[in-house]
């Protein structure tokens, strides 16, 4: 339950999320005593975790020190059991990002031909609709390679111009590449 205010903030805001979906629920990973007042919650399962990856922790702490970590605990979560299925459908952090992203491919791995993870979010778009915009800055030095592997995420991921996989405007992907100031920030395939 990190973020820059910790549980004053994000408890109250999973419990709204609560109200405002009924069809919902949510798995409340963190310290035990952090997440107290959740207990009872109508639709919610508090799972402790004994450590937490503060923002100024390396990736290698994440990754090998802190194995009982409520960001590793939590992503723990949407990994398919031997049935296929998981306890969760997706992780929500306010943590660490790049912490995130590693321990994440770690623990869930990623698809053949997909070399790491990207970070996506949806924004609303003058056609009231939504945008979902992959790769958001987690790593600056991306290899030549990561565009269209992104491109590749968001063709299986994200529903396009139609609501069936089996129908090409599903597919319409297009990939924007940014380019940040000043010129010499980033490694020289970025540039």
């Amino acid at each position: 339950m990190g973020g820059d205010h910790g549980p004053s903030v994000t408890l109250p805001a999973c419990k709204a999320f609560l109200a405002s979906h009924p069809q919902a629920e949510l798995i409340l990973v963190g310290r035990a005593d952090a997440l107290a007042e959740a207990n009872g919650w109508a639709r919610c399962t508090v799972l402790p975790a004994t450590e937490v990856v503060e923002m100024t922790d390396s990736i290698e702490v994440a990754l090998r020190r802190k194995k009982n970590s409520s960001l590793r605990v939590a992503i723990t979560q949407c990994k398919p059991g031997p049935d296929g299925r998981s306890p969760a459908q997706a992780c929500v952090s306010a943590g660490n990002t790049g912490a995130l992203m590693a321990v994440s491919r770690y623990v869930l791995k990623t698809l053949e031909g997909i070399d790491r993870p990207a970070i996506a979010t949806v924004m609303p778009n003058e056609r009231d609709t939504f945008t979902t915009v992959l790769d958001l800055g987690a790593n600056v030095d991306c290899e030549a390679g990561h565009p269209p592997a992104n491109g590749t995420v968001e063709a299986i991921t994200v529903p396009h111009g139609s609501s069936s996989a089996t129908d090409p405007a599903f597919y319409d992907v297009w990939i924007t590449v940014a380019y940040g100031e000043p010129p010499a920030v980033g490694r020289r395939v970025t540039r």
